[in-house]
């Protein structure tokens, strides 16, 4: 079996697309479903987050699964000038890369974030409970998730903690100079607003409301720093109070429109506003940035601001890439000799019943003879057999082609190991 992802990203979906794409957990699983019943996928995890949906798959049939995968994700956008050029694809030592740089930030909009690996393992956990996680994809993630956490700990990626929601705090304090005495409203009550909540607060933001449609969740964030809930049916009219507005809601249609937010502007007598939408699909109409003194910005704007807060990121990234390829190394060596297990074992296997039946043969011609002479004869037709599948094996192991291929076929075919009955002859 073959290792390939098929996916689309930031890299190659603007934020319209990246909407299209963006599944309920519904969708989700229903896509999961699909795709672990199509004839070419042996298993498959399904990875979704607001920059990215990706499969990851091990199939039976490489070409097969690759065309039936892209069937099912074309068949997402509901866009009529859909260019499918955004759906990329690696496979073999390309797919181990790549679904390593995944997972720690090395792919990431904002490089080295860590939110991508609770992500990833949310995923690993959702094919686990479809039943589309079989050994070879559990094998992999597993080590996904050992090499995100060596990056961690062997390079300094993560020493300046830079998340989508983090920019967005960075942007508003560039914006007002500091945020202290500052009030702010986070619309929405899920990990990405728990983690503006902290930026928030340790940037010295003075009052922070929180509302959501769930008043329970909203509760509870609150709770962590003794913030304000505003019942969801309210939040309207906070904004003319505050000076920073974060949605990251669920909302499938914009909860922010031009008309709403321009009766605020008109009771907070224009001050300024700033509103950071990082919610997909948009939380935010895109009118309201034309508005007067009201600065809104998306999940793309913010790259913007990446860019300016990367610099020790990107030479920390290039050791961690160099630590990435010899961990693809590792692992193709350890599938390699993985897969080459069954073959040296019935080789091994054939060669010992050759050696013990005609041991028994010398044995009887050559009675009586002491048990210490029947042992050494033993070592040394033992050692006689060691020797002789020694180089074989060598090569078999040290072959840099893929071990499914010419010498492993060879030595298949010459001793006939595909052939059962033949080990007992």
């Amino acid at each position: 079996m073959s290792l390939i992802i098929v996916g689309i990203s930031h890299k190659t979906a603007n934020l319209a697309l990246r909407e299209q794409f963006a599944l309920s957990d519904e969708r989700q699983i229903q896509l999961l479903q699909r795709l672990s019943s199509l004839s070419a996928v042996e298993e498959c995890v399904l990875v979704s987050t607001c920059n990215r949906l990706e499969v990851y798959a091990f199939a039976s049939a490489e070409d097969k699964a690759l065309q039936q995968i892209k069937i099912c994700l074309k068949e997402i956008p509901n866009s009529a000038d859909f260019d499918e050029d955004i759906i990329y694809s690696f496979n073999q030592g390309d797919a181990f890369l790549h679904g390593f740089r995944v997972v720690s930030g090395l792919d990431s909009m904002v490089l080295g974030e860590n939110q991508i690996l609770s992500q990833m393992k949310e995923s690993f956990r959702q094919a686990e409970q479809e039943g589309s996680l079989g050994t070879s994809l559990n094998k992999y993630f597993q080590r996904c998730f050992n090499v995100s956490k060596k990056i961690r700990h062997e390079t300094q990626l993560g020493a300046h903690p830079v998340s989508v929601s983090y920019v967005a705090i960075l942007l508003a304090k560039k914006i007002f100079g500091s945020l202290e005495n500052r009030k702010a409203l986070l619309l929405g009550a899920g990990k990405m607003s728990e983690l503006a909540l902290q930026n928030l607060k340790s940037q010295g933001c003075s009052e922070i409301l929180i509302s959501n449609r769930n008043i329970e969740k909203a509760k509870a964030l609150a709770s962590q720093i003794a913030a304000q809930v505003v019942p969801f049916e309210d939040y309207l009219g906070s904004l003319s109070e505050v000076d920073v507005v974060i949605t990251s809601t669920g909302a499938q249609e914009p909860i922010l429109k031009v008309q709403a937010v321009q009766e605020s502007m008109k009771l907070r007598k224009n001050k300024a506003l700033f509103i950071i939408d990082i919610a997909l699909p948009r939380n935010v109409e895109e009118g309201v940035n034309d508005l007067y003194n009201v600065y809104l910005y998306n999940l793309d704007d913010l790259q913007k601001v990446v860019d300016q807060n990367l610099k020790e990121r990107q030479k920390e990234a290039l050791k961690a890439e160099q630590i990435l390829i010899h961990e693809v190394q590792l692992f193709k060596e350890e599938e390699k000799h993985r897969s080459l297990s069954p073959t040296i074992a019935k080789l091994t296997q054939k060669f010992n019943q050759i050696r013990e039946k005609e041991l028994e043969k010398l044995v009887l011609q050559l009675a009586p003879l002491s048990s210490e002479q029947q042992q050494k004869i033993r070592a040394c037709t033992q050692a006689m057999v060691s020797k002789m599948l020694h180089d074989p094996l060598l090569v078999l192991k040290t072959e840099q082609q893929e071990p499914s291929s010419l010498y492993q076929d060879i030595l298949k075919k010459l001793f006939r190991l595909e052939d059962e009955s033949d080990l007992d002859n």
